[in-house]
């Protein structure tokens, strides 16, 4: 996402407006800037330049990426929306608009409950902040597609899809000559322990359907 210059611009007004200064005495506080300097900021016309955003930050009390690009929450929520819509994912093809929202909110939740990404952010790092939020949207994705999200069926899912796992790497085992005793022994393992997962969906069907 590239710097909006006039969502900046209401930024930088706002920040202004809140300390009750005119745009004369603003520019004062931010290195000796002239007002109308101060007038071509908030219409959106040019940037300041670093030193004096830094300042115009500090004394907004928010960080210069947050003056740059918004508070974060707002910043990841439209990164993730633009993300669903990116043909890169395929994940996304077909979803339906509920569904698609679905994946928005939950990435957005995982993404706001490990912190990795808004860490990022508030250093300034915008790749690295990118690059978690890129890693929570595909994740979220596949889990759905998938059906191992983080519910009570997802987790039994996950489950399943590793037991299947088991078995084709067993095969493969097989196929290239391991012994058939401690084969079969491992079979019964799998097939014990995929017998109790089946008893584990039939046992909790009802919690499953939430």
């Amino acid at each position: 996402m590239d710097v909006d210059n006039k969502k900046v611009g209401f930024r930088i007004k706002s920040i202004r407006q809140k300390l009750g200064k005119t745009t004369k005495e603003f520019g004062s506080l931010v290195d000796g800037a002239s007002d109308s300097l101060v007038s071509r900021w908030e219409r959106g016309v040019n940037l300041p330049n670093v030193l004096r955003l830094t300042i115009i930050a500090r004394l907004g009390d928010i960080s210069l990426t947050e003056l740059l690009y918004g508070p974060f929450d707002d910043y990841a929520r439209n990164f993730i929306e633009r993300l669903t819509y990116d043909p890169e994912y395929e994940f996304m093809y077909g979803l339906s608009d509920e569904n698609r929202k679905m994946i928005i909110d939950k990435t957005m939740n995982q993404v706001k409950k490990k912190g990795h990404a808004k860490y990022f952010y508030a250093i300034g790092e915008i790749d690295a902040a990118r690059n978690k939020i890129i890693s929570e949207f595909s994740d979220t994705g596949m889990r759905k597609i998938m059906g191992t999200e983080f519910t009570n069926k997802g987790a039994l899912n996950n489950i399943s899809m590793g037991i299947s796992e088991l078995m084709r790497e067993l095969e493969e085992y097989q196929n290239n000559g391991v012994d058939t005793d401690i084969y079969s022994d491992i079979e019964n393992i799998i097939e014990i322990a995929n017998d109790s997962l089946n008893a584990l969906y039939a046992k909790y069907r009802d919690r499953l359907k939430k």
